[in-house]
């Protein structure tokens, strides 16, 4: 997996900074997708082991709130930022490809039209492209942010209770 995210950076060339400031973004939509869960986990610990947790005052449904508010405008703003770097710049690099795609076409002898099919050429220069622009870097942002959110969510359960960090990797893990 390591050598397709190197690759699709190579491909990207100088764009690659971006991309890597979107993953990043998208790690941190993420992380904000998440944080809801714990709020509410929060509570839902005071409410059933009270003797283990203070009571449930109203403050801590306040506190939840925030935590449910400010995370859904966070989320909103980092997917924002991840579309504006990942997608644009997937698209430029993309169209950047076609035009080198199409120099080189130009420069061919016109005997290499009649050899090679111009359908298949036709179809590596549109639908090939636009499937690299439209799902490689959604794809790969998707593989790499859910392997990292799977250890961000082992350590939310770390810090709730040892036992159960343990059974969420092993389940994991199988």
């Amino acid at each position: 997996m390591l050598r397709i995210f190197k690759r699709i950076l190579a491909f990207s060339k100088d764009r690659a900074p971006k991309i890597k400031l979107s993953y990043l973004f998208s790690f941190l939509a993420r992380i904000f997708t998440a944080l809801p869960v714990g709020g509410i986990l929060f509570v839902l610990l005071k409410i059933i082991t009270p003797e283990k947790y203070s009571e449930l005052q109203i403050n801590d449904l306040w506190f939840t709130f925030v935590i449910v508010a400010v995370s859904l405008i966070l989320q909103y703003i980092f997917h924002y930022l991840v579309f504006k770097f990942a997608s644009l710049s997937g698209f430029e690099t993309v169209a950047d490809e076609r035009i080198h795609i199409g120099n080189h076409l130009k420069r061919l002898p016109m005997g290499a039209f009649s050899e090679k099919n111009v359908g298949e050429m036709s179809a590596v220069v549109t639908s090939d492209l636009s499937f690299i622009e439209n799902h490689s870097f959604k794809m790969l942002d998707a593989i790499l942010n859910g392997l990292l959110n799977i250890i961000v969510a082992f350590l939310f359960m770390l810090a709730i209770d040892w036992r159960l960090a343990i059974i969420v990797a092993l389940i994991t893990v199988f």
